[in-house]
């Protein structure tokens, strides 16, 4: 049982950095208006085999992925605003620092409801924080994330197996409700409008996922070909080939971003040495 202030979900195969999640507790405690609070989350990879928990070499990287290395604003005083940015900026809040009043308010809706679908259950927990206040950014390492040894909580199913042959739309229309009637009481504004526009702004953001792959290749050229995408693609090219040398190179980069310390301690984590 969570006793503490604050609280953040964490995987068991990732590295939360102490130093950096004390300035993000320090944030909260000098701004009530804020829940949650997020730091950069940057990755790494192991060699050989980077779907086992251990390897011989780890290749630090700057980030997991693009949408978790932009900052983006979630400070509006409107939750409707809050929510439409999250949408446009996407940049998941679920490694934040949290208020734990917060999340078990959040975490005890989703028991709930009980959403057959995991997208469902994603959207519902970022939404119901967000309505609940705002959420910051700072520049520093708050988590480190390992790559490829992550396992899938549910297979995804196409989007017409999820409009036809599944709850998806149910779950989305409670989910919504839910969280309008919340929107509607903390802020005083007309529940059937407030759910209107959310649906509204769901709805045209998911546009782009009904379109054939080349289409939204093309609209999204510049996920596709971000130069720190290639970066971190060229690298683990060469990782493969120089796996001492990368795993030299890439450590003394990120040990820029993090405490040499804590730094240390994810490698001996991943090279197995805390388990000899």
């Amino acid at each position: 049982k969570v006793t503490t202030p604050y609280v953040m979900l964490a995987d068991n195969d990732d590295f939360p950095i102490v130093t950096g999640q004390e300035t993000a507790i320090k944030f909260l405690e000098n701004n009530d208006d804020y829940v949650g609070c997020n730091g950069k989350i940057s990755g790494l990879a192991i060699s050989p085999d980077d779907s086992k928990p251990y390897g011989n070499h780890v290749m630090f990287l700057p980030y997991y992925c693009s949408t978790m290395d932009k900052p983006v604003l979630l400070n509006q005083d409107s939750a409707l605003d809050r929510i439409k940015s999250f949408l446009t900026n996407f940049n998941s809040i679920y490694y934040s620092i949290f208020r734990t009043e917060s999340l078990k308010k959040t975490l005890s809706s989703l028991e709930e409801k009980n959403f057959s679908d995991l997208g469902i259950h994603e959207l519902f927990f970022s939404y119901s924080q967000l309505s609940q206040g705002k959420i910051q950014h700072i520049p520093e390492v708050t988590y480190i994330r390992q790559k490829g040894s992550s396992q899938a909580a549910t297979s995804q199913k196409s989007w017409i197996d999820r409009l036809f042959y599944t709850d998806w739309l149910v779950d989305l229309n409670k989910a919504l409700k839910d969280i309008s009637i919340s929107i509607s009481k903390n802020e005083k504004l007309n529940e059937q409008q407030v759910q209107e526009k959310l649906y509204k702004d769901f709805v045209e953001k998911q546009k782009t996922r009904f379109i054939p792959n080349t289409f939204y290749i093309l609209h999204n050229w510049k996920l596709f070909f971000n130069c720190d995408n290639l970066k971190i693609l060229f690298s683990y090219k060469f990782f493969r080939l120089l796996p001492s040398f990368v795993s030299t190179i890439t450590y003394y980069f990120l040990k820029n971003r993090c405490p040499k310390k804590e730094l240390s301690a994810v490698v001996s984590t991943v090279l197995g040495e805390n388990n000899a």
